[in-house]
């Protein structure tokens, strides 16, 4: 066991690997947050698209749960809302400059 030597400070320092998902996985759950679709339905296509549970090349090809979904679709209504408020903000600097 890797910990039985090593003191709490050289623990704490220690770097543990983030799991990532692939960029294509990514985009593809991205794509689909844009449909109407339910989180569950998107993350079983992605998770078919990338071969289901037996054939899946890497573990990164796939979604790690729906979270990851939930999370994508919470990131694009993030970047509509802030487009949508700069957009109005600059309509209205637009029309009090030109009267």
């Amino acid at each position: 066991m890797p910990w039985c030597n090593t003191s709490m400070k050289e623990r704490n320092n220690i770097q543990v690997r983030r799991k990532t998902t692939a960029s294509s996985t990514r985009q593809s759950i991205e794509d689909k947050v844009k449909r109407p679709m339910g989180p569950l339905t998107i993350y079983n296509k992605v998770f078919e698209e990338a071969g289901g549970m037996m054939e899946v090349e890497a573990v990164s090809n796939a979604p790690w749960n729906i979270k990851q979904v939930k999370n994508a679709r919470a990131k694009l209504k993030r970047q509509l809302t802030f487009t949508t408020n700069f957009h109005s903000l600059l309509y209205l600097g637009q029309r009090t400059t030109s009267t």
